[in-house]
């Protein structure tokens, strides 16, 4: 791999261990990606959690936690970051954790380790959708983030540049500023081999959802998984922040969809079809029907008893507008006796809910508003739950496969807040 010069003093050391351990771990992960250099990151979106089992292990010695992130020999005490940078959801809710079996002692750790890190310039927004509380690149920005729906986002509605990475990459390219020019960081590579056709009406949120999941699943059994679609026939009223975030979070979910392009809505798709794919010539094509959709509600619909146990929304975590949408459908009613409705946002935007009346509307209806987690990582499920109802595609796929008893029901947010209050599906 090519260095600068720069980059050659920070790997003998000139610029602290740090930037030298992490340079090392990115010039391996470069080279295994078949990178030629690397590149300069605007913006880098990491993980900061200790699970129970480290937690036991690292009680405050946080240059031994560094070295286990940074896959090096020796430990490593972090200098400021160089990139603004901030967190991906953690496996603890900090206000409800006792309800999730979390120990006072692990609780107590991840608190230290917030305050740790904070000092060294990590922001603690602990969500799935950085982009919702100021973490917002720019058409060009190159990003190193974590969170398959994250990224699909970043680089489809965005235009930013970037590949889905993990806790070390990201990690190291806070503290260097780089990360390898491979992937999606390359502009060649962000051409669309596939075009899909959209001949079906969507209205609720949870159809896009249900598109996106349909999407990924087909180009999954087609081969072309790592293949960029092109949408067509997307009206563009349906452009919007939420049909997008679901979508592709979707998308990422049952495929391994990293961008998408729409025809004549999202940055990089403006300049005509033609010049949007590698070869117009040779192009596979996928055509979705409303068939399709309702077939995909079917999929993610299991459950034969109209009873519900639990509503989960908020995966990604719920934007300020679907917060609204939840009060304006609550407002005046009461969740069922023992059903749960847990809806999970981002910390920053609880409080702009609380402010604005609708977390308040939630709470006294007996909703619950969760931040800084998911259920994915809590893999936590209330004793007695039996069927789990979503308008989230991708929530529902990871909770069936961490809880493979339970029964589930697919559909819109106002279907869901319907079940909350009545107890049943379709009531």
């Amino acid at each position: 791999m090519h260095l600068t010069k720069e980059e050659e003093k920070i790997l003998n050391g000139e610029q602290g261990i740090a930037q030298q351990e992490a340079l090392k771990l990115l010039i391996r992960y470069g080279e295994a990606l078949g990178a030629e250099k690397l590149i300069e990151v605007q913006s880098v979106h990491t993980a900061m959690a200790v699970p129970e089992q480290f937690a036991k292990v690292i009680r405050g010695n946080y240059p031994l936690l560094n070295q286990v992130l940074l896959c090096s020999k020796k430990p490593v005490k972090l200098d400021k970051l160089k990139v603004f940078t901030t967190t991906h959801v953690c496996n603890i809710e900090p206000y409800h954790y006792r309800e999730f079996s979390v120990s006072e002692e692990v609780m107590q750790a991840n608190r230290d380790i917030r305050a740790h890190y904070a000092k060294q310039g990590i922001v603690f927004t602990s969500t799935c959708t950085p982009y919702l509380v100021g973490n917002v690149p720019v058409k060009g920005n190159h990003i190193a983030w974590m969170e398959s729906s994250a990224v699909v986002y970043a680089n489809s509605v965005i235009g930013a540049l970037g590949n889905i990475e993990g806790i070390e990459s990201t990690l190291a390219a806070a503290i260097v500023g780089k990360i390898p020019y491979a992937g999606f960081h390359v502009p060649e590579n962000r051409k669309a081999k596939v075009v899909v056709q959209i001949d079906v009406k969507l209205i609720p949120q949870s159809d896009f959802d249900a598109l996106g999941y349909f999407i990924g699943e087909e180009l999954e059994n087609m081969g072309l998984s790592l293949d960029v679609p092109i949408l067509t026939g997307f009206k563009p009223e349906q452009a919007t922040q939420d049909n997008f975030k679901g979508m592709g979070a979707a998308m990422a979910t049952s495929g391994a969809v990293q961008l998408y392009h729409i025809e004549g809505i999202t940055p990089e798709a403006c300049i005509g079809l033609e010049n949007t794919l590698v070869d117009p010539k040779k192009t596979e094509k996928v055509t979705v029907t409303d068939a399709d959709i309702k077939k995909t509600y079917d999929t993610l619909s299991t459950a034969t008893d109209p009873r519900v146990d639990l509503i989960i929304m908020g995966c990604p975590h719920f934007s300020l507008n679907q917060l609204k949408e939840v009060a304006l459908l609550l407002e005046g009613k009461s969740i069922k006796k023992d059903v749960y409705l847990w809806i999970f946002i981002p910390a920053g935007l609880k409080e702009l809910a609380m402010a604005r009346g609708f977390g308040e509307i939630i709470e006294q209806a007996g909703g619950v508003l969760m931040v800084d987690t998911c259920p994915a990582l809590t893999q936590f499920k209330p004793v007695g739950v039996e069927v789990v109802a979503s308008n989230s595609a991708k929530q529902i796929h990871y909770y069936t496969a961490e809880f493979p008893e339970i029964s589930t029901w697919f559909g819109s947010v106002e279907d869901c807040i319907q079940a909350a209050v009545t107890g049943k599906w379709g009531a």
